[in-house]
Order: C-alpha cells, then sequence, then structure tokens
C-alpha cells in the first residue's frame, strides 16, 4: 500500500523564468519494495522520485515548476499518471495534480507605470447558487468585473478548479478603463453529488494583484 502525503501540488504564483519546487512525503507500507514510474509529464514540470520505494521507509517525491517553459498566462491545471509495480507483477495507476497560477513578469515596472496600469475591481467575492434541484436545469449566477486603472486590464482566464463550476467563455478579455464586464457562471445539478464550496481563479495583468478569488458556494 502506497501513501502520499498529498496528491495535490499548489503552486500560487510563477513568474515567466521562475523555478518553483515543492516535496511531499510518500511510503510503502507493504512488506515488499515498489517499483514507480510516472507518465504523461508536461514540459513545464520536473519529476524525482525514487524508483524504487523500499518497505516501510519514508521518501521523498518533488515537483518543479520552470516558469521557461509556459509561454501562456493564467491558471493551469496538469495531471500526470504515477505506476505502481509491485515485485509480484500487479500494477496500479493513480493520479497527481498540479496547479499554479502563471502571470506576467512585473519586477521592471517603474512606479509610474505600476500608478497607469489596469487595477481590477471585484464588487463581491462570493457567488452562492443557493439550493438546487436534483432535476432542475443547469443554473447561471453572474458577477461583475469593472477595470478601475488607467490602461487595459487583460483577463488571461478565469476558471474554477472543480469541473462542475463552468465559466462561459468572454466574448472579450480586454476591459478598457472605466469598463465594466459579466462573467456568467453556470453548474447543472444533475451532476452534483454533493455540496460545492470551491473557488474561481481570475488571473489578469493588474500589477498589484494580477491573482483574484471568487468563492462558489
Amino acid at each position: 500500500v502506497i501513501q502520499l502525503e498529498d496528491r495535490d501540488f499548489l503552486f500560487h504564483t510563477i513568474r515567466p523564468k521562475e523555478v518553483s519546487a515543492k516535496e511531499i512525503w510518500i511510503q510503502n507500507f507493504s512488506d515488499k519494495d515498489i517499483s514507480l514510474a510516472v507518465e504523461d509529464i508536461p514540459a513545464h514540470i520536473k519529476i524525482e522520485l525514487p524508483e524504487k520505494l523500499e518497505s516501510r521507509k519514508p521518501q521523498r517525491l518533488k515537483i518543479t515548476l520552470d516558469g521557461s517553459a509556459i509561454d501562456t498566462r493564467g491558471r493551469l491545471i496538469s495531471k500526470f499518471k504515477l505506476k505502481t509495480k509491485s515485485e509480484s507483477g500487479q500494477t496500479e495507476t493513480g493520479f497527481i495534480t498540479v496547479a499554479a497560477n502563471f502571470i506576467d513578469d512585473f519586477g521592471k515596472l517603474t512606479p509610474a507605470q505600476k500608478k497607469e496600469s489596469p487595477t481590477i475591481e471585484l464588487p463581491a467575492t462570493l457567488v452562492d447558487f443557493g439550493k438546487l434541484k436534483k432535476r432542475g436545469k443547469a443554473i447561471s449566477q453572474q458577477f461583475t468585473i469593472t477595470n478601475k486603472g488607467q490602461s487595459p486590464l487583460i483577463l488571461h482566464s478565469i476558471s474554477s478548479d472543480n469541473p462542475l463550476v463552468e465559466t462561459i467563455a468572454l466574448k472579450n478579455k480586454t476591459i478598457q478603463p472605466g469598463e465594466t464586464t459579466n462573467v456568467q457562471l453556470r453548474i447543472s445539478p444533475k451532476k452534483v453529488k454533493s455540496s460545492i464550496d470551491t473557488d474561481v481563479y481570475i488571473i489578469c495583468n493588474d500589477a498589484r494583484g494580477p491573482v483574484r478569488q471568487i468563492k462558489v458556494t
């Protein structure tokens, strides 16, 4: 039996050319050694793990993210396979999730440039769908985004890690100074098996707050 300290690696922000790493414990609780292998690794992720997990010995699994291997901005969710093989030949496959917010590099902006940058404003940070009827039709709710800054606000991505919360694609991901746009969220009650408590992540080019979150219940 293999146990991992966590199956979700959650990174906050990654800038271009930035490298960030996290480690967890992984342990084999069986009486015999188990072989490990990984598959479907994206180019921006590097995995370091032992080829064999010795019986009852805690070992480390390390994941490193390389910002230089990503040429887009926004929240990116990646999954890769972790495969085990016992000495008897029995195999099992599990999944590890890596989530990160890839943002612009604001380090070279002067104070004047930051002052003239876009400013995202969210009048509300909670979207409550209330009680859903199991056989009901899909329900939509919305929240607004306003650009209170001096230059265009670019919305790199708006998404939820929970696949039950669907973000309706925006026609225009650029908001001019002083303008407001509505963001539609949709949930299909037929797919909901239990209560929902998740976040919608907004990744944008606001130098003072490139990552914003809306709670969805």
